[in-house]
């Protein structure tokens, strides 16, 4: 994805966030700064594939995320393409979709993927003796390979973002959108 693109969503943030600034700097005011999920699709997609063999040589590829901000739980979900290779058998391709919250790491100011699970898992071919085996084996791997996925970063740079980030009072997912709430 060429680096302008994911520019742009940054510096949106970044322009906002001075104006977030002062009007945090009265008490009596909340904000409210939304990330669409378009932004999200962005960052989230350059972090993929992600690769990890498993016990009993269960290999487990997730791959081509898609962004899903529509749920009503305030979770995240990710719609991935999802690998198997079982022990000497060709490798197995469907579709895997996983939920997770969203937390707040103030101190690198990044917002990470929390408790992912998956939520559905279609992998034609599986036979019927592997497949618990196959389900509870990419629910491990993606608990494993999601767990603390940056989702958004923060700058480092200016006063408005270091300022955002010690005023950030809640992350909520509503309407296609990373809702951030300052105080």
């Amino acid at each position: 994805m060429p680096a302008d693109r994911l520019a742009k969503p940054a510096s949106l943030l970044a322009a906002m966030l001075p104006s977030a600034a002062m009007l945090l700097a009265d008490p009596a005011l909340a904000l409210t700064v939304p990330i669409p999920e378009k932004a999200l699709q962005a960052r989230i997609g350059e972090q993929f594939p992600l690769t990890r063999r498993m016990p009993l040589g269960i290999d487990v590829e997730l791959a081509n995320p898609v962004v899903r901000l529509a749920g009503q739980d305030g979770r995240i979900g990710l719609a991935l393409d999802a690998a198997v290779g079982l022990p000497n058998q060709a490798a197995l391709s469907g579709r895997a979709d996983v939920s997770g919250l969203v937390r707040f790491d103030p101190a690198q100011g990044r917002f990470l993927l929390d408790d992912p699970r998956l939520e559905s898992l279609q992998v034609p071919g599986v036979p019927p003796s592997y497949a618990a085996l196959v389900q509870a084996t990419v629910n491990a791997a993606a608990a494993s390979l999601l767990r603390s996925l940056p989702l958004y970063t923060l700058g480092t740079g200016s006063f408005a973002e270091s300022y955002a980030k010690r005023h950030l009072k809640s992350v909520r997912v509503k309407d296609g959108r990373l809702l951030l709430d300052f105080e």
